[in-house]
């Protein structure tokens, strides 16, 4: 099921993916990492870090893990257990 976060994220990395293509031309990437390492490395980090919440918070939901921080409104979501102090 893709929610409105996710097909956000998914929709922005595509436009990103599609404008860089057009303006930089084909083989942009390699010519990327062969000048500027660094750069490509961040920008690989970048889009890893993105990614992230589309892969976190479901498995955090099949673990049973609080995820209402991350999706307050989905039918699965888990909210965290708190436990009152013993006088």
């Amino acid at each position: 099921m893709v929610d409105g976060h996710v097909a956000l994220v998914l929709g922005s990395l595509a436009s990103f993916a599609q404008v860089t293509r057009s303006c930089m031309g084909k083989g942009w990437f390699k010519q990327l990492i062969q000048k500027e390492p660094i750069v490509a490395g961040s920008m690989v980090l970048g889009v890893f870090s993105i990614c992230m919440p589309l892969v976190i918070v479901p498995i955090r939901r099949e673990l049973g893990y609080p995820t209402n921080q991350y999706d307050a409104f989905h039918p699965a979501a888990v909210g965290p257990v708190y436990y009152e102090k013993k006088k």
